[in-house]
């Protein structure tokens, strides 16, 4: 991930999960989002066929020039990206995973801007079947007129999990725990007659 808004609210999701693989859909917590709230997005993944948005960021409906609250995530893409993000979607769900894509626009205005898309599954009673998400520009036509800016069409560059889904969640290792002490130096030499060998392959004469 590039953007800071991506990184931000990965870390975020990353610190509601806990011990879990993913956090429980009400502990997100539109306030403690911030200034993150316009860049992000809410999606419904009841359906196989479908991913309706709950929730659109202001930014995100300024790039599309509408709110996007209950239209179909899909059907902003082409067929062919269609089918392979309705695939990850259910992928994610599934393996409770993060997931990361690079998008490339064609605007209003003739130009092409690029964004960097983020989606992480949240958990319900039924598994994980939402998704909060984030959709920032990361490069391209310049957005300063948002109606030249405007998006009205869009495909994939890239989409790639963040963690193997073969890989069960893991908790981060407990840093709290002290190493082992190190071994005393009377540990670490071997006398021979005359001689005393330290560890490491070097040697040194000593008067016994």
């Amino acid at each position: 991930m590039k953007h800071i808004v991506s990184c931000q609210l990965y870390a975020y999701w990353n610190r509601r999960r806990g011990d879990q693989a993913a956090p429980d859909r009400s502990a997100i917590e539109p306030y403690d989002l911030g200034a993150m709230l316009v860049d992000t997005f809410l999606l419904d993944l009841k359906s196989t066929n479908s991913a309706n948005f709950r929730f659109c960021g202001s930014n995100i409906a300024m790039r599309y020039g509408r709110d996007l609250a209950d239209e179909d995530f899909l059907a902003l893409w082409s067929a062919d990206d269609r089918k392979s993000l309705a695939h990850h979607l259910i992928l994610m769900a599934d393996d409770a995973v993060a997931m990361t894509a690079g998008v490339v626009a064609e605007t209003a205005g003739g130009g092409f801007t690029t964004f960097e898309m983020v989606l992480l599954p949240l958990s319900g009673a039924s598994g994980c079947d939402r998704a909060i998400g984030s959709f920032v520009r990361t490069g391209g036509h310049s957005d300063a007129n948002p109606v030249g800016a405007r998006i009205v069409s869009q495909s994939l560059r890239s989409m790639r999990f963040l963690t193997p889904r073969t890989e069960p969640f893991m908790k981060a290792p407990d840093r709290s725990i002290p190493p082992p002490p190190a071994p005393a130096m009377s540990d670490m030499r071997r006398k021979y007659g005359h001689l005393v060998v330290m560890d490491g392959g070097k040697s040194a004469s000593d008067a016994v």
